[in-house]
């Protein structure tokens, strides 16, 4: 018999923080990339040049801060949902499970007292 292999919550965790980096890390290779084109496709003074690389390596670090703002909230917002559907199915597991422990006990009661009705105990 074959059973289905099921992710536990620290494997979606998991599978979100890798995610997360190779996003990061997807962009900092665009940031380089973009930086080192830039340098060897525009001859200009050295003064200009250098506040030419300043503002954009200023205006690149802005937008990289921006995105990893967004990246770590949503990421805290699906660890979020998670932690709330886990929390409502462990919730409903234990519900049915004491429900059927009540109908096991009441179905026992009933069995024991058809016993001793049909042994004249008690």
């Amino acid at each position: 018999m074959n059973f289905e292999s099921r992710k536990s919550p620290q494997d979606y965790i998991s599978d979100l923080i890798s995610s997360d980096r190779s996003y990061a890390t997807g962009i900092l290779t665009g940031l380089v990339a973009g930086v080192a084109i830039g340098l060897l496709f525009a001859p200009k003074s050295g003064k200009k040049l250098r506040r030419q690389i300043a503002k954009a390596t200023g205006n690149q670090a802005d937008e990289l801060q921006k995105t990893w703002r967004k990246t770590t909230a949503h990421t805290r917002e699906a660890l979020a949902d998670a932690k709330d559907k886990i929390q409502d199915k462990v919730k409903t597991y234990s519900e049915d499970a004491e429900d059927k422990a009540d109908s096991l006990i009441d179905g026992l009661k009933t069995g024991v007292d058809k016993a001793k009705s049909s042994l004249h105990i008690g």
